[in-house]
């Protein structure tokens, strides 16, 4: 039964002490394909993010944060469950979340609130299974009618990678937040404008790179033969540039939704979490991309928090989970979790948030199921461990030394043991949980795309 708001949180403060305030609003904003390093307040010497490098700097900043894996539709799963990949079981584009495994939406509506999401990229369709929980669930995809049925008949995936829906997003999100004002409620927005073709609007289009003159550009960036690992330093010079251009037009987008909290007066009183679901690589080791490994370029995301409880101008060193958003957020309202924790399941940040060393023996499980590969890792702070499950082998990283994981070692057997016994661990937790379900209302072509671009069963 649907509690009238805020209900559930006065239920949960005369459970706990109440001691920190607790947000009337939850803000995730999740970006597509941005890597960490590309940001500002990461270190990127290029003024791609004002915006979000102020959200830092009013919040807290976790240096090193992973996702669940290098590709969107997992990846988000994640995030919505606080599971790993082995888990919540979306680990290729024909399965879909099990209706028993709750998300932090179902969570939340259960509790009173009102639950919304604005999404603009095909990975977050409803057929995944991920809308779950949320009231609304808007789409920004111009390709794609207000069910989420296809407009214009074609290669839909091209439609989506030439697609701009920051604006779009923005707006219905602002609308949203217009009605919803009094809260408490919870409201996901998905940028997709990052990923590629990188295909800024002006006046971002050329901002980064005007003087070059050659040819190269990123139209069909995942197939296109001229952008590859031998081509030339300075073209790739320019293609880095135009992935920086989108994210400087998104960061403008985050700008704007931010500044709309203000003029609502709710920035005092909203938790905002900024993350990405994964990176992007450029040759880095060889791929583009990303669903192609799980190298730092593709699973290192950013990860801001801001709002009630959370200290100012604060960095921690991590490691974090892009599963720790969920258990994040409900310590911080004071509710239970669903299940109890254990191998792969995400932690709550909160007492990271006072503590700098809260994290430092954690180890951070990730996985990747595609066509590419299937490799699974344990990374720390010091430390990187990964397995290819094809060839049994495992690399082994001195993450102090070689950040950039540029000098691969082979593990010792007690780094290995190590790894197969927490993916055992995590494998037997999964006999736990429901099977997925399996994706229904995909045509056709579009299944045959997804599967070219290794996104398939």
């Amino acid at each position: 039964m649907r509690l009238p708001p805020r209900v559930g949180l006065l239920i949960a403060c005369g459970l706990f002490a109440c001691e920190a305030p607790r947000p009337s609003h939850i803000l995730i904003l999740s970006i597509d394909s941005l890597r960490a390093d590309h940001l500002g307040c990461y270190g990127y010497e290029r003024e791609t993010s004002p915006h979000i490098d102020r959200l830092a700097s009013e919040g807290v900043l976790f240096e090193r944060a992973l996702s669940s894996t290098s590709w969107t539709l997992p990846a988000h799963a994640a995030l919505f469950t606080g599971l790993a990949d082995s888990l919540h079981g979306v680990t290729h584009g024909g399965r879909a979340l099990a209706a028993g495994i709750p998300t932090l939406a179902e969570r939340l509506s259960e509790e009173g609130w009102a639950t919304a999401a604005v999404v603009s990229g095909p990975h977050l369709h409803p057929r995944y299974g991920l809308s779950r929980g949320f009231d609304e669930y808007l789409g920004c995809m111009s390709y794609l009618d207000a069910g989420f049925r296809p407009k214009l008949s074609g290669n839909l995936h091209a439609a989506s990678r030439q697609d701009v829906t920051g604006p779009c997003v923005v707006e219905q999100a602002g609308a949203w937040l217009d009605e919803h004002r009094d809260g408490p409620a919870l409201l996901f927005l998905h940028f997709w404008d990052v990923h590629y073709d990188y295909l800024a609007p002006q006046p971002w289009a050329g901002r980064f790179d005007p003087e070059y003159l050659g040819s190269i550009d990123s139209s069909d960036f995942a197939h296109n033969p001229a952008i590859s690992p031998d081509m030339e330093s300075r073209d790739l010079e320019h293609v880095v540039a135009l992935y920086d251009e989108e994210i400087a037009f998104t960061d403008s987008q985050v700008g704007e939704i931010l500044a709309r909290l203000d003029a609502l007066g709710l920035r005092e009183t909203t938790l905002v979490v900024l993350l990405a679901d994964h990176g992007e690589a450029f040759f880095e080791h060889s791929r583009k991309g990303h669903q192609k490994d799980l190298h730092a370029e593709a699973i290192r995301i950013p990860l801001v928090l801001r709002g009630p409880g959370v200290p100012t101008g604060v960095r921690r060193p991590g490691p974090a989970s892009i599963t720790d958003v969920m258990p994040t957020v409900l310590e911080m309202l004071g509710l239970i979790p669903d299940r109890p924790t254990g191998a792969g399941s995400g932690r709550s940040l909160v007492g990271a948030l006072g503590d700098a060393n809260a994290l430092a023996d954690r180890m951070i499980f990730t996985e990747l199921y595609a066509k590419a590969g299937a490799l699974v890792s344990l990374e720390g702070l010091e430390q990187k461990l990964v397995r290819d499950l094809r060839t049994r082998d495992v690399t082994r990283y001195d993450l102090s030394s070689d950040p950039l994981e540029q000098e691969p070692r082979r593990a010792s057997e007690a780094d290995s043991k190590a790894l197969t016994a927490y993916r055992t661990a995590v494998r037997l937790r999964a006999q736990e949980f429901p099977e997925p379900d399996a994706v229904v209302g995909i045509d056709p072509q579009s299944r045959q795309r997804l599967k070219e671009l290794g996104y398939g069963d």
